[in-house]
């Protein structure tokens, strides 16, 4: 089974960056649909790439090595095989030759021929599980799944991984095709004896969140610098050559206040950011208001003009002025003269525990711009139909 460790283990390498990669759309799409993240649904969708890299990663690896005779170190199987049913021959053949009685069955099972047809049922037999337990597809949209997903590795080894090969190092074999495909099938049929096991992922819907994670926050607000950046970047060396560093500062927070203020003023509370995660603006003192779209849930009503410009000055201009205007000049230096150095650090520190603190120590999570506003941020989602 040795030929199987490297793939495997490559495949558990290549996980953590697969994971990485797909976790803050993992995210969004669970907070748009379902109003929270999902524990138990994310950890199956992560074990089904986990799995599924895993299969792949036994089609191809180990990759042999590219020398001026590899079509002729790979003749044998350059050739497709496509006589259905020669494994139940060839398991025949070896059973018989090692005496074709019943006590040389264990034998056979430690033959390479039958090792080789188990495993290629083995292979998509998560898959059909996966096919009807996560994703909640019916039998004839798995089979079809599962047959495509057999025939994509076979057409894999058949094209010498794409091309990359000038000949294949694996043979196409149709009875892979048929081996795989009923591997996935009885995967897909084991579903119902595991019910009573394994958690139901029928979808929780929230209407209102009273409580917004800090993650959740912290991806709009990515997103809606993200925004602002992309806004800006075209104007910066215009502004630059024509005002100088400080209309650079100044056009900045004017392109931000564009995203933080005139957008959720005039979209309900929803910036770019918030509109992707469906998080919103409110007035953390007017309780409710009307809801966003007929058939959904009546909603707080949003931030008026004054709380978003307080809470923008609280949430960007203050900090980058500090920054730009103490931090980076010498007036710390010429009030503390030799203890500069430890005032600027207490002066970060502190700067960091106003931010940070309020939403750590706080059950309703909002931060020092929140509060100086009077505002809050609420989750909402749409109500299912």
């Amino acid at each position: 089974m040795h030929p199987y460790v490297e793939p495997i283990t490559e495949a558990f390498r290549f996980f953590p960056l697969i994971a990485a990669v797909i976790a803050v759309p993992l995210m969004i799409a669970h907070w748009r649909r379902y109003g929270a993240v999902q524990s138990w649904r994310s950890a199956v969708l992560y074990s089904f790439i986990l799995y599924y890299v895993t299969a792949y990663f036994l089609v191809i690896l180990p990759l042999p090595e590219l020398t001026e005779d590899f079509c002729v170190r790979f003749a044998s199987v350059a050739r497709p095989q496509l006589s259905p049913f020669r494994f139940v021959r060839d398991i025949a053949i070896v059973f018989r030759s090692l005496g074709g009685t019943v006590d040389r069955i264990g034998a056979l099972v430690r033959t390479r021929v039958f090792i080789q047809v188990v495993f290629n049922f083995l292979l998509l037999l998560p898959l059909g599980f996966y096919l009807r337990y996560l994703f909640r597809l019916r039998f004839i949209s798995a089979l079809t799944v599962i047959f495509l997903t057999t025939l994509f590795f076979e057409i894999t080894q058949l094209t010498g991984l794409y091309g990359i090969y000038p000949c294949p190092y694996r043979i196409f074999d149709v009875d892979d095709l048929f081996v795989n495909t009923l591997g996935g099938v009885v995967g897909y049929a084991m579903v119902p004896a595991f019910r009573g096991v394994l958690p139901a992922l029928t979808p929780r819907y929230s209407i209102v969140a009273s409580r917004v994670s800090l993650v959740r926050r912290g991806v709009a607000f990515f997103l809606d610098v993200a925004v602002a950046s992309i806004v800006f970047a075209p104007i910066r060396p215009l502004v630059l050559s024509t005002f100088g560093p400080d209309g650079v500062i100044l056009a900045r927070w004017l392109v931000q206040s564009l995203v933080f203020v005139v957008t959720p003023a005039f979209f309900r509370g929803m910036t770019p950011g918030g509109r992707v995660v469906l998080l919103r603006i409110v007035d953390a003192r007017r309780e409710f208001a009307r809801p966003l779209r007929p058939g959904w849930p009546v909603v707080s009503a949003p931030a008026g003009l004054g709380r978003l410009v307080a809470r923008f000055v609280v949430l960007l201009v203050v900090p980058i002025a500090l920054d730009r205007w103490i931090l980076a000049s010498s007036l710390l230096e010429r009030a503390f003269g030799d203890r500069a150095i430890l005032a600027e650090v207490l002066f970060v520190v502190a700067m960091a525990a106003t931010y940070v603190f309020p939403p750590v120590f706080r059950r309703d999570h909002r931060f020092v711009h929140d509060l100086v506003s009077g505002a809050r941020v609420e989750a909402v989602v749409p109500v299912k139909e």
